[in-house]
């Protein structure tokens, strides 16, 4: 219609114009109806516009686009109309057509709100009259979005208004297979009044109507209603019908009588078939509508009947109102009755909902009073969820009719409640309890406003309250009310809403509103109580009591947030707003007491304030400005609207002064300080940006232990950065320095093209990233553009005794960035880099290849050339066959998936390879030819050459196949045969034997010897699950120097199959006993292993310390990679400890022994004893490890002794070793079954003793011997530490010193009062103690070469000294003299190793003749 009147305005002055005028203006005419049809949102073009100034416009093509594209079409419009018309105020169309009009999807939404001032109600008002006399559109498409299928309509009709006639007869036909038809055809004549009316709509199965209205089963509808009759006493039927059987169907009516209207309906019919099986019951198959309404001409309504009986539903009543529409009479009274005891399905959308009954009773009689009253209940109210076991809404008040002086006046006064509430959510139960309710009381005066003085609810922990007044339509509906509510306890709607809340909180509304108008101020005020919301960052800022307040204005001038703070213990926000049609304007500021109560590892205030304007055109201005830990910032800008999305152009500026504040939050020992400013644009997509930052670094400090160095002291970063095109990037005037470093450049990049860059960094001291580095380091990057969009580049590193050089080609993108060129590369001594890597490099190495490669490495040319000069690296198998001169020399292609070595040549001063593999599509061979000149330098126990060669051939079908065979000293031989497929899968077999010597180099300081025969195969794509075969061991041995044990008589088998190696191995310990492995082993990760290790009473021995024998079993279960479990129970045997003595001699500690100039062969025997005098230690062959958790129980009930200084004990009990492997932890000890001490002879039984394992493993001990001397003084031994090297002490009672403690014990007196021998005696029992000998009478002993002497003492203290010497190896004598005189010789003759004769004369000349047996057991 828009159309229409623009077309009218714009061809009425133009009627006189010629027609090469109106040819000139058809672009202004198309443009100007395009600009006035389109909106904001809507996008208006024509094609083909012609006939403007005719009485017949055409229009090819019109379509209407909103920001999702276009959305309605309309194609051959033609409009032939009376241009004449225009000068009576009207618009006479006499055919507007149109091929066809295609509706794709409904137009998006123009909603932008209400305006932001009020606008008050007005109706909008039409220039012009409009009529149609002929429509004819052929074809009318409506996209599926809108009936859930397509539909196509023909659209034909006329219409006639004029002289006080009018007619209109309108047909739209669905096309298509399925039917349809619709027809309106109506006349009515101002002067009969008239009315002939027949609207007819008849569709087929699957309809429009039946589809929108969802009816069951979709049938054919038809719906008919017609009359034809004077509007005074004008009578119409009404049909509907489905599948051509009668629905509904009745009559609709209109009387005049003298000064009344009568109006009645009357309906009938079985609706129930319109409705789905469940609800059909409700409607039962007779339902019945009819009412009746009189009005008359003093504004009087009556309606004396109204009655409605469908199934389940009946409601019947009478209502009357006076002329001003007081009611008079109100008597209405219905309900929901169920059928016997089944509840009642209510024919609602969404999920079933039953109730058990419901009475609804309505009643008023101005003639009888002025009190009505009304009660609703609902009985049984039930849903999936949800259960109510009643819904009451009763009450009453006055109703007074405003009748001549009278004023009319209505009051209420109702109580609702919902009882007996069962919630199937125990949360939602929880939440709201069993019961909710209410009261409302309210009054009106006639012509004054509407009074709430009472509108509450109340339930589980909520009141709420509700006070004010509603104004009448005349002021707009104005309203002024007051709201208080509380909810206590917040935590009881926790599982309702899923979240962890709780604490309490209060509420104030007070609003002023006027809803016709749209004019409201509100204010708010709330306070919460220790809120929460299950946010721990946020529970921390709510704690407490916190107070929320703000005021919003909606008025002429615009919508106003007048003020909103909302403040807590931890934090404050306030802010303001100002919101008009022209834009809005934003102020904001905020504090947060201490930022670490939501940021752990931060602490300190936070703030952030400013503002931020909307203009009209929809740019967005920002200024914001906040302080944090140790830091400030401050931006400013603007945001603007683009088609591409939103355009940021800003300034930013910050500051952080201490970095340290911040290194918990970022997980490093972070320090410094930095300050930034930057500026630039950037699309909010990310597409394009152009940025500029100037910056300045002091001593920053990040915890890389390489980079910190190069960031200490002053330093400066600046440069410009930018992203041009989806591809390309911009670096500009780069340029970072600090005193340890610089880096400068600028560079053009595109992944589509030729790149240019200029990059220079320089590191002044490389000793600053690595201390075993020195002098400066440069890297050069240069790249300029070469012919066909390719990329010179070369690449310069210098320094630390290594020179790198890059000169390159990199191709376009159409040759896929091909890079070709030479590198050469120089490292005069590896060692340099040793520290750096962590392996001992040594040696000189130079290298210089050319050729060419794909990035992605599919395919690639080059030639190598490198020389290294003794080449080191840290491996003790590696490192002798690279001594020497090495060389290098290879040519290396991959092409069309085919790798070819055109040249391989490798040699060393011990190993020489010769090969090549050359192959297309269908052909291949290949060669090669190893020999290593000796493998005595990989061990000691073989020598001689060993040599392999080999062969392949590439077949006609892409296999490989491949024959190789090597042999060399000691049994070593092997034979490879098989074949590798084109798809990669492999079918080769390994035959051969291998003596187990050559693993040597690896395992030092431990040496293994035998001989392991191997017969393998790999089936399968390259992987280990592909591997299978067996690998057998015999006459292995393998020696420990540093345990001083070897294992012998190794023999066995590995199972490889599936990816799962099967161990059966048994091996014989040397010191006794023996030991099997066997158990299953995954080769690939994470490598699970259940392996058992049998122990057969296998002989532990320290030959100075212990000995013992050990049986049981070790399980190893659980993936090696980590989680593997090392569980066992070990029974040990009879085991002997032995406290030795000390190794100072009496010349006192000998010192340690040097080896000067000591041979290669000597050396090596003293490493792997672990004696080199430099102090270090043999390689135990392997790193760490992981650590795997233990669980291993040592029993051992009895037969631990302990003997050595004079101890003579037996323990036992059981320990368990715990922790892991990585913290070994013990748990449990050995403790005393019997034991005794010897000193000088006397003996003393233990009486305490136990003894357990450091984390060391070495037995620690403490024995205790308690006694009681003559004098009461209680004595006790103590024998404590390490089972190697114990201390012993003496504990009295009452506390004497050690020397005096000692002679109590072992002459009963004290020290003041023995003899002198006696002290040398008690000297001697110290040093027998403390592991010493037997002291001064030892030392007298040996320099006189006797084998015994001694110095003894009776209990008078009378001394005696006995010396002794064996005469020859069976013969011994020794003579005694005591203090007194007397003499004595003693003669023992061995006759056998049990049997000895002695004999003795005194000097009196007694003699005495014995024969002795005696047996060590």
């Amino acid at each position: 219609m828009r159309f229409l009147i623009i077309c009218a305005l714009v061809l009425a002055p133009l009627t006189a114009v010629a027609q090469t005028q109106e040819d000139e203006d058809k672009g202004y005419l198309t443009n100007l109806i395009e600009e006035n049809l389109s909106g904001d949102s809507r996008t208006v073009t024509i094609v083909g516009f012609a006939g403007a100034l005719s009485s017949q416009a055409t229009i090819e093509r019109l379509t209407v686009a909103d920001t999702d594209g276009v959305w309605l079409t309309l194609e051959d419009i033609v409009l032939s109309w009376n241009r004449r018309a225009l000068l009576r105020g009207a618009i006479d169309v006499q055919e507007l057509s149109a091929a066809r009009i295609i509706v794709d999807r409904a137009p998006l939404a123009e909603d932008t709100g209400p305006a932001p001032e009020a606008q008050p109600f007005s109706l909008p008002e039409l220039p012009v009259s409009i009529s149609l006399g002929q429509l004819d559109i052929a074809q009318i498409e409506l996209g599926a979005v809108f009936l859930g299928e397509p539909v196509s309509v023909s659209l034909v009709g006329d219409a006639q208004l004029g002289d006080g006639e009018g007619s209109a007869n309108i047909v739209a036909t669905r096309l298509g297979a399925k039917t349809g038809v619709f027809e309106i055809n109506g006349s009515y004549i101002n002067e009969t009044r008239v009315l002939d009316l027949l609207l007819k709509l008849e569709e087929g199965a699957d309809g429009i109507a039946a589809r929108v209205l969802d009816l069951p089963g979709r049938p054919a509808i038809a719906l008919e209603i017609a009359g034809a009759a004077p509007l005074d006493d004008y009578a119409a039927t009404l049909a509907v019908a489905t599948d051509g059987q009668d629905r509904l169907s009745g009559t609709f009516s209109l009387a005049r009588a003298e000064d009344t209207q009568r109006i009645a309906l009357d309906i009938a019919g079985d609706i129930s078939p319109l409705f789905a099986p469940d609800y059909q019951s409700f409607f039962g198959d007779d339902a019945s509508l009819n009412a009746e309404v009189i009005r008359s001409d003093d504004g009087r309504i009556d309606v004396p009947n109204l009655a409605l009986d469908a199934g389940r539903v009946a409601l019947d009543g009478r209502l009357a109102l006076d002329s001003q529409g007081w009611p008079v009479l109100i008597d209405l009274r219905g309900g929901i009755t169920p059928l016997g005891q089944e509840p009642v399905l209510l024919p609602l959308s969404g999920p079933k909902t039953f109730v058990d009954g419901m009475d609804l009773v309505v009643g008023f009689d101005a003639s009888a009073g002025d009190d009505w009253r009304a009660d609703i209940a609902v009985q049984g109210f039930t849903r999936p969820g949800l259960k109510i076991d009643a819904l009451t809404l009763e009450g009453g008040g006055l109703l007074r009719a405003g009748a001549g002086a009278q004023t009319g006046a209505l009051t209420a006064q109702l109580d609702y409640a919902a009882s007996g509430l069962k919630l199937d959510d125990a949360g939602a139960a929880r939440a709201f309890g069993d019961t909710v309710g209410g009261e409302l009381t309210a009054s009106r005066l006639e012509g004054g406003v509407t009074n709430i003085s009472k509108l509450t609810l109340t339930g589980a922990g909520l009141d709420a309250r509700l006070e004010g007044t509603i104004a009448g339509p005349d002021a707009g509906f104005k309203t002024d009310a007051v709201l208080d509510a509380r909810i206590a306890g917040l935590d009881r709607f926790s599982t309702l809403i899923g979240q962890d809340i709780g604490g309490g909180a209060s509420l104030n509304v007070q609003a002023l509103l006027t809803p016709l108008d749209g004019l409201f101020d509100i204010q708010i005020a709330g306070e919460t109580d220790n809120l929460s919301v299950g946010i721990p960052e946020a529970d921390r800022v709510l704690a407490g009591i916190g107070t929320i307040n703000a005021q919003a204005v909606r008025d002429t001038q615009g919508t106003r947030l007048e003020s909103l703070t909302v403040q807590t213990d931890a934090a404050r926000v306030s802010a303001s707003a100002d919101l008009t049609s022209t834009g809005a304007d934003a102020r904001i500021d905020a504090r947060l007491v201490d930022v670490g109560l939501v940021v752990e590892g931060l602490s300190g205030p936070v703030t952030v304030r400013g503002d931020v304007v909307q203009r009209e055109n929809g740019a967005i201005d920002f200024a914001l400005e906040g302080t944090g830990p140790a830091a400030d910032f401050k931006t400013e800008g603007t945001l603007n609207p683009t088609e591409l999305g939103q355009t940021v152009n800003a300034e930013l500026s910050t500051r952080v002064s201490d970095l340290s504040r911040y290194a918990t939050l970022a997980g490093r020992p972070l320090s410094g300080s930095v300050a930034l400013e930057g500026n630039g644009v950037l699309l909010t997509d990310g597409s394009r940006f152009s940025v500029t930052i100037d910056g300045q670094t002091q001593d920053i400090v990040t915890g890389i232990e390489r980079l910190d160095p190069l960031l200490a002291g002053a330093g400066n970063i600046a440069g410009s950065f930018a992203r041009t095109g989806v591809e390309d990037v911009q670096v500009s005037d780069l340029n970072l320095r600090t005193p340890a470093m610089s880096l400068i450049g600028d560079a053009e990049l595109t992944l589509d093209g030729s790149n240019q860059a200029d990059f220079r960094f320089r590191l002044n001291d490389a000793g600053l990233v690595d201390p075993s580095l020195s002098g400066p380091i440069t890297l050069n990057i240069a790249a300029q553009p070469a012919p066909d969009d390719a990329t010179a580049t070369q690449i310069q590193i210098l320094g630390a005794g290594a020179d790198v050089a890059v000169d390159a080609i990199v191709a376009s993108v159409a040759q896929d960035r091909e890079i070709t060129g030479e590198v050469a590369a120089s490292v005069e001594s590896l060692a340099v880099f040793a520290p750096l890597v962590g392996q001992p490099l040594g040696g000189k190495i130079d290298l210089k290849a050319s050729g060419n490669i794909l990035p992605d490495l599919s395919r690639f040319e080059t030639q190598l050339n490198v020389r290294s000069d003794d080449l080191r690296v840290g491996n003790a198998t590696a490192d002798p066959l690279l001594a020497g001169t090495g060389l290098i020399n290879a040519t290396i292609a991959l092409q069309d998936g085919v790798l070819g070595v055109r040249t391989l040549e490798v040699s060393t001063r011990e190993v020489s390879i010769v090969g090549a593999l050359n192959g297309a599509a269908g052909f291949g061979q290949g060669r090669f030819n190893a020999s290593l000149r000796d493998v005595g330098v990989l061990t000691d126990q073989i020598s001689g050459p060993i040599r392999a060669t080999g062969a392949a051939s590439l077949d006609e079908a892409g296999n490989w196949g491949i024959d190789a065979t090597g042999t060399g000293p000691g049994g070593l031989g092997a034979t490879i045969v098989g074949q590798i497929g084109q798809d990669g899968n492999l079918a080769i077999d390994v035959d051969g034997s291998a003596p187990l010597a050559l693993a040597n180099a690896a395992l030092e300081p431990r040496r293994l010897s035998g001989l392991a025969n191997f017969d393998l195969n790999v089936t399968g794509p390259p992987a280990l699950s592909s591997l299978g075969g067996q690998v057998t061991f015999s006459n292995g041995r393998l020696a420990a120097p540093t345990l001083g044990q070897a294992l012998t008589d190794i023999g066995g088998q590995v199972a490889l199959r599936s990816g799962t190696a099967q161990i059966n191995l048994s091996t014989r310990v040397e010191g006794g006993g023996g030991i099997t492995v066997s158990g299953p082993l995954a080769l690939t990760a994470p490598n699970q292993a259940d392996i058992t290790v049998a122990l057969n009473n296998v002989v532990l021995q320290d030959p100075e310390l212990y000995r013992t024998e050990v049986s049981g079993a070790i399980t190893l279960n659980g993936p090696l990679q980590g989680g593997a479990r090392i569980a066992g129970r070990l029974e040990l045997g009879q085991t002997d400890v032995q406290v030795p003595s000390s190794s100072i001699s009496s010349l006192g500690a000998l010192p340690d022994v040097t080896h000067v100039n000591a041979p290669a062969d000597v050396r090596q025997t003293l490493a792997r004893a672990g004696l080199l005098s430099d102090g270090s230690e043999p390689s135990s062959g392997g790193g760490s490890g992981r650590a795997f958790p233990l669980d291993i129980v040592i029993n051992a009930p009895s037969r631990i002794f302990i003997r050595g200084r004079g101890l003579d004990a037996e323990l036992g009990g059981s320990l368990t070793i715990g922790g892991t492997s990585a913290d070994v932890v013990p748990v449990g000890r050995f403790s005393l079954v019997r034991g005794r001490i010897d000193i000088l002879q006397q003996r003393f039984e233990l009486t305490e003793g136990v003894a357990s394992l450091q984390g060391d493993f070495e037995p620690f001990i403490r024995l205790v011997a308690t006694t009681e001397t003559d004098n009461s003084t209680v004595i006790s031994i103590v024998v404590e530490g390490p089972a190697g090297s114990p201390e012993v002490s003496f504990i009295s009672v009452p506390e004497l010193p050690q020397d005096e403690v000692l002679s109590q014990l072992i002459f009963g007196r004290d020290l003041q009062s023995i003899s002198p021998l006696q002290a040398v005696q008690l000297a001697s029992a110290i040093s027998t103690l403390a592991g010493r000998g037997g002291g001064a009478l030892d030392r007298l002993r040996e320099n006189i070469g006797l084998d015994d002497f001694d110095v003894t003492t009776d209990e008078e203290g009378n001394a005696a000294v006995r010396a002794g010497k064996y005469l020859s190896d069976n013969v011994y004598t020794d003579v005694t003299i005591t203090s007194q005189g007397d003499t004595e010789i003693n003669l023992n003759l061995d006759v056998t190793d049990t049997i000895t004769a002695k004999g003795s004369v005194n000097q009196d000349g007694e003699t005495g003749v014995g024969l002795f047996y005696e047996r060590d057991y």
